[in-house]
């Protein structure tokens, strides 16, 4: 059984964050959001979600981690050089 708890404000108590999300990299969206699942087991996994066109990046153990992967952007530089 997996326990989710999503779409909420982390507290100190939960984990701590360490940056703002940007907008959603597909839609332009402001409203994205760290989501939280707890496992029976007690382990947390982390993502980071848009909750207008529903993008996330995959599952990560550090929330910090989660919101490297969503801030992460190509830059033109980067695929003029592919």
């Amino acid at each position: 059984m997996v326990k989710r708890r999503a779409f909420f404000p982390f507290s100190e108590e939960d984990v701590v964050c360490g940056e703002e999300l940007k907008p959603c990299p597909f839609c332009g969206s402001e409203r994205t959001y760290r989501n939280s699942i707890l496992m029976e087991s007690g382990k947390r996994f982390f993502t980071a979600y848009c909750l207008d066109c529903g993008i996330s990046t995959r599952t990560f153990l550090d929330v910090r981690d989660a919101e490297k992967a969503w801030n992460r952007r190509c830059s033109n530089d980067a695929r003029q050089s592919l």
